[in-house]
């Protein structure tokens, strides 16, 4: 009863004390708070605004501020130039990417008009067609009994069962050996009987052997024996229209792939690798003519086959020149338009 009379009497006083001790309380706590959270590192309470982000610092704190924003401006400075140092490199780099590959044009233009030449040439001079290796020597006489009216059908280069051409005119057979040997070496009787089984075995009414070296007195014998006639260079000249056998020698020059400083070659006798004048190889587009080139790059094709495995196409072979210069060049062509193309050539139409 008492209590009660006590709240009546001093009940209004006592919750003003209590929401005075709790507004204390609070100050106290904020005040605590704000000094825990404004006293700087160095121990220095500073509610001054030194900076304009409003944090409160001593000055130790605000020089090292300085000095930060000072670095990140350098840093920014330093990333701007890196970043137009790098463009001015891309920018050198797609330069001489360009030139490049305005030297790699013009040396291809030129290494084609060369192989033009030499090839033409190698095909009207005798020691042109010596300088030719054993496939471009199959290809070359197939060649002639083709302009003498011949339908001629090709071996394989390699396992040709000891016969690389089967020519037939006015309903007649006739099997062609080709030998590409050194001039000193000369055909034996054994030669002419592995010719002779192979004419057997194809039916042929006769057969030709070709020879760029001589003959020995028996292989002659036994040609005349089993109808096996037997051309040497001297026939092989004349019947392909031959009538010199000295070379044209000539000079030219192609641009370095690199630098693009001319270097100069010879079409005969002349090193296969030159260096320019900056230090750099140069190749000499006149080495092996006859030999299929990347008209990009200039690079060596490579003979490629393909055989699938799977339905549909099972079994199935793909033959094709590809780049030898692979990934950097994706040229390839099909074997028998390069042929085309190598048949041109050597009937002069390009």
């Amino acid at each position: 009863m008492a209590f009660f009379t006590f709240l009546h009497e001093y009940g209004a006083i006592v919750l003003l004390l209590l929401t005075f001790a709790v507004i204390i309380g609070i100050i106290i706590r904020n005040e605590i708070w704000y000094r825990k959270h404004n006293t700087c590192k160095h121990g220095i309470y500073n509610p001054r605004k030194i900076k304009k982000d409003g944090s409160w610092k001593c000055q130790k704190c605000y020089n090292e501020y300085l000095k930060a924003e000072c670095e990140k401006e350098e840093a920014k400075i330093r990333e701007e130039r890196k970043k137009r140092e790098e463009e001015k490199k891309k920018r050198e780099e797609e330069r001489l990417k360009k030139e490049r590959e305005e030297y790699k044009k013009e040396y291809c233009r030129i290494s084609k008009s060369v192989r033009a030449e030499l090839c033409s040439t190698m095909l009207t001079t005798i020691s042109g067609i010596r300088r030719q290796n054993p496939y471009e020597f199959e290809d070359f006489c197939a060649h002639v009994y083709k302009k003498n009216g011949y339908i001629v059908t090709q071996t394989p280069y390699s396992n040709d069962g000891g016969k690389d051409a089967i020519a037939i005119k006015d309903g007649k057979k006739t099997l062609i050996e080709c030998k590409h040997w050194a001039e000193e070496r000369t055909i034996r009787r054994p030669d002419l009987q592995k010719f002779y089984a192979a004419m057997k075995e194809e039916e042929a009414n006769e057969g030709h052997y070709i020879a760029t070296c001589g003959f020995t007195k028996e292989a002659k014998e036994y040609a005349e024996k089993f109808n096996i006639k037997l051309i040497d260079m001297k026939e092989l000249s004349y019947i392909a229209g031959i009538k010199t056998n000295n070379e044209v020698v000539f000079s030219f020059s192609v641009p370095c792939l690199t630098c693009g400083t001319m270097v100069s070659f010879k079409s005969v006798g002349d090193k296969s690798r030159k260096m320019c004048a900056n230090g750099h190889l140069v190749n000499n587009p006149a080495v092996d003519p006859m030999e299929p080139r990347c008209p990009f790059c200039d690079s060596k094709l490579k003979c490629i086959e393909i055989v699938y495995k799977n339905y549909p196409n099972k079994n199935k072979r793909i033959r094709y020149y590809g780049c030898g210069n692979y990934p950097n060049c994706n040229y390839k062509i099909g074997i028998d338009e390069y042929n085309k193309e190598k048949e041109l050539l050597m009937d002069g139409k390009c």
